[in-house]
């Protein structure tokens, strides 16, 4: 039965009517499955293009028949959630969801679809979506990792802190600052392309440590990432092991710092400041590699602030009348 539906070529054998009149629609269709794969069982050619692909059976051929290889890995567990839940609280089955992909020639784009599932007496249940590629600027979408940019990603994880407040019982959340020492040297000793691949693979890497939680490269060789997963040392150990296995030429370092958010702190751009902070302090630090934001750190970007604040008053009166005066404490 699948191969009745994949094909879009009005000559093709086994082609039913209904398949001849989305041919003839003006947008993109897709048919899938609601299975562990959403196995695809038809594209129209306008879906296909999308994708770079001439025809719904070269689309099927390139996701795999999965509408879950369609989407970035980022993108996947939150696509699929959203999906599910507008399926279950909208009346009629009806939900949208967008997500980013990348199409045959690896260029990464931002696709938007609307579904609604039916139910088939052979086939099961079935969702029927219009496809959509959406027009973005270019400097929202990372080119190299596929990450939403700086502004989205503040944007997305301020929601989330946000929304913590609601929850008293939530897991503990982390802000991950990451940074690859070296990464200058690294192209010039094994060229550009290299350090691309150093990014990319990096970018892979984190996905599958922290499935689903926000990730950003903020910098040319900085990641940010939020997650309330435990153990996270130990993930970010692997991530380096995993690079010393497929390019051990590189002898890449790669340091961390690790901010543990606390309960009532809704200021993103300050828990990833201070993700970064810690991440500084292990900078050309043999003895080690991470490093957790500690009360040291809080009075050293304490004193960091308060100098720029009195700059002028330093100026006039000498660098010993910039530190803190007694009884002052850091605080968000």
């Amino acid at each position: 039965m699948k191969e009745e539906w994949h094909g879009d070529d009005e000559q093709e054998a086994g082609m039913m009517p209904i398949h001849q009149d989305l041919e003839r629609l003006p947008g993109g269709i897709i048919i899938y499955r609601v299975n562990e794969s959403y196995e695809i069982l038809y594209a129209n050619r306008k879906a296909a293009e999308i994708w770079g692909c001439t025809s719904g059976k070269e689309l099927m051929d390139f996701l795999g028949a999965s509408m879950l290889k369609a989407a970035l890995s980022a993108d996947v567990k939150r696509a699929e959630m959203e999906m599910i839940q507008q399926f279950r609280q909208v009346q009629g089955g009806v939900g949208n969801v967008e997500f980013r992909t990348r199409s045959r020639d690896g260029q990464i784009q931002h696709v938007e679809i609307f579904g609604r599932v039916e139910e088939d007496e052979r086939l099961g249940k079935l969702i029927y979506a219009s496809v959509y590629k959406k027009q973005l600027a270019r400097s929202n979408i990372d080119r190299l990792t596929g990450f939403y940019g700086h502004t989205q990603f503040i944007r997305r994880v301020q929601d989330i802190l946000e929304m913590d407040q609601d929850l008293p019982d939530r897991e503990p959340r982390v802000f991950i600052s990451l940074n690859i020492e070296g990464f200058r040297l690294l192209n010039e000793r094994f060229g550009m392309e290299a350090g691309d691949d150093c990014i990319r693979l990096l970018a892979e890497l984190l996905v599958h440590a922290f499935p689903g939680d926000p990730v950003v490269r903020y910098s040319v060789d900085h990641f940010c990432l939020l997650t309330s997963k435990k153990n996270v040392e130990t993930e970010i150990s692997g991530i380096r092991s995993m690079v010393q296995k497929h390019h051990p030429e590189w002898h890449l370092i790669l340091d961390a710092g690790i901010y543990e958010v606390p309960a009532g702190e809704i200021q993103a751009s300050v828990c990833m400041s201070c993700a970064e902070e810690a991440c500084r302090s292990v900078y050309r630090d043999m003895e080690r590699d991470t490093a957790w934001y500690d009360s040291r750190m809080a009075r050293q970007q304490a004193m960091e602030r308060y100098v720029a604040a009195h700059i002028d008053e330093a100026v006039e009166k000498g660098v010993d009348s910039c530190f803190l005066p007694a009884g002052d404490t850091y605080s968000h």
